[in-house]
């Protein structure tokens, strides 16, 4: 049963970068069609292998979500899911400020502990450190990571 759901907040720039990256993908589509006689690999295979790959990118990212069931924590970004059973958290915090070099989207570390992000800003986020198993670290960019924190205290208790 879900406690809790919410979308990933995006920041303007994550915004305006995605339109920009249509707009670029669009302008060259419509260039390469310009010409008089484009030749049919970039018609039959490059442009809908392109555009299949933006599609399933942006859908995917603008998809990303968390959730607090009764039992666990869930971040999915279709077609990725993330479960962690509250038997699993050793802590939860929550980090300030994000590194530059993160990046957007679902990342995943394996130096020094690993670590699985869902990315979508640069504001503060919270962080959740498991027990055991591969993944020690899961980062969640929620929209506010104290109450995300608050719940999912409550919900362990419970």
């Amino acid at each position: 049963m879900i406690i809790h759901e919410e979308k990933a907040p995006f920041s303007r720039l994550m915004k305006l970068l995605m339109l920009a990256l249509v707009v670029y993908v669009v302008g060259i589509m419509l260039l390469a069609m310009s010409i008089e006689e484009p030749p049919p690999e970039v018609v039959y295979i490059i442009f809908p292998v392109l555009t299949a790959v933006f599609l399933w990118a942006y859908a995917s990212f603008f998809s990303m979500k968390f959730s607090i069931t009764d039992s666990a924590v869930v971040a999915s970004m279709w077609p990725f899911r993330s479960r962690v059973g509250f038997k699993e958290i050793e802590s939860i915090e929550v980090v300030q400020k994000l590194p530059w070099w993160l990046g957007w989207g679902l990342r995943m570390w394996y130096r020094r502990g690993a670590m699985q992000a869902f990315v979508s800003q640069r504001k503060p986020s919270l962080l959740i450190h498991k027990k055991k198993g591969r993944i020690k670290k899961i980062l969640l960019t929620t929209q506010d990571p104290e109450e995300f924190k608050k719940k999912v205290e409550e919900a362990m208790k419970s």
